[in-house]
């Protein structure tokens, strides 16, 4: 089972990622307007990477409906704790952890609102030590829940 560490740079918002986590958990109890709430807040910035990895308007328009639809049929699922928060006031306390997770074998998502390749946040700490420990690590640039339907739109082979 995958696990999320959150990388927040300056600029995140902790009342922003609350609200955020709030709109989930009533988006699970099917209150439409939490997913209206989570749409505003998110669908630019998805739109734009869907826009270009497809470099298609309309293409970009259906991935975006086809990864709002997955978000309200799965917001049900949705577990905040399973979410860690990482970042450069916790990283020396935190650091640790994550890789003792990834030594037992558990697969962890490292997101960072500072972008690729996590060279000045604390990202590069924790995949520095993986790196070094011979660990795994598998970067991937944008969104990831707006990337499996854009390569799939695009005509990847390997995204079925």
């Amino acid at each position: 089972m995958a696990a999320l560490v959150s990388v927040n740079g300056e600029s995140a918002s902790a009342s922003r990622r609350e609200a955020l986590s709030d709109a989930l958990k009533s988006a699970g109890r099917g209150e439409k307007v939490a997913l209206e709430s989570i749409y505003a807040a998110t669908s630019a910035k998805l739109f734009g990477i869907c826009l270009r990895i497809l470099r298609d308007r309309q293409e970009a328009e259906d991935v975006l409906q086809e990864v709002y639809l997955s978000v309200w049929r799965r917001a049900g699922s949705f577990d905040p704790a399973r979410a860690t928060s990482y970042h450069d006031h916790n990283e020396a306390q935190r650091v640790d952890g994550v890789i003792d997770r990834l030594r037992l074998g558990a697969r962890v998502a490292l997101v960072s609102d500072a972008g690729t390749p996590l060279c000045s946040d604390p990202g590069y700490v924790v995949v520095s030590r993986a790196v070094e420990e011979g660990i795994a690590v598998c970067p991937v640039p944008g969104a990831p829940v707006a990337s499996a339907p854009a390569a799939r739109r695009a005509g990847d082979p390997r995204i079925g």
